[in-house]
């Protein structure tokens, strides 16, 4: 995630792209895959890889659930919401304000 206080809501933190992943995913509240959630996007809009990122690093940090099934074509990430649209907005807010608790307080005097 990326401040940009030239924005407002998600547009603050998150890229246009990186946003519209998100509500796609919230259309699969079972689950999808990176193959399904890119195939909403324009050719071109942006590469599945890095599509494959973001939701890797979605569920690293604990904002998305994954789990990896297995077909015939090897091991597949399926990624779910784990918090309502709200609780993640309010969860990236809170992780926001802990960052700023710890490296700028103090420091601007």
């Amino acid at each position: 995630m990326k401040l940009d206080l030239n924005n407002k809501g998600w547009e603050s933190v998150f890229r246009p792209w990186q946003i519209k992943a998100i509500n796609i995913l919230y259309k699969h509240p079972h689950g999808a895959n990176t193959y399904t959630i890119h195939s909403d996007f324009e050719p071109r809009e942006v590469s599945r890889a890095s599509v494959i990122g973001f939701l890797a690093t979605l569920a690293r940090e604990g904002l998305v659930k994954v789990v990896t099934r297995t077909n015939k074509g090897g091991k597949q990430a399926v990624y779910s919401p784990k918090l309502s649209q709200t609780e993640l907005s309010l969860e990236i807010v809170k992780r926001i304000d802990v960052f700023i608790s710890k490296n700028l307080v103090g420091v601007i005097q």
